[in-house]
């Protein structure tokens, strides 16, 4: 199997957009942090009857971020993959990825 330079241009376009995506909402999230906006506003963190229900939106915000770097990991990676020139391959197979699942899914690094 061989993606045609156009093909890869058009992936790269489109993860290269996603990348920026994840970023911003990264950015934003960060911003929106209970935690943060606190220190902000009063410029430090002060103990009150709110910090139960701070801490879970702070959980909340860590655990969307995480979740939103492990897809900026899988975007790289794929990006990496297009400049290596092995996009489009197993990683683990070596075997071809169906072109379908690429535009399903252009981070796809392996056909499951």
């Amino acid at each position: 199997m061989s993606l045609s330079s156009e093909f890869l241009g058009k992936q790269k376009e489109i993860l290269l957009k996603k990348r920026k995506r994840i970023q911003d909402e990264i950015n934003r999230l960060r911003k929106e942090d209970p935690f943060v906006q606190e220190y902000e506003e009063d410029g430090f963190r002060n103990i009150d009857e709110e910090d139960a229900q701070e801490q879970a939106g702070h959980d909340d915000v860590v655990a969307a971020i995480a979740t939103l770097e492990e897809d900026l990991k899988q975007v790289e990676k794929a990006l990496k993959r297009i400049e290596e020139g092995t996009y489009g391959y197993d990683e683990n197979t070596g075997e071809p990825i169906p072109i379908d699942r690429l535009e399903a899914y252009p981070e796809a690094t392996t056909n499951v």
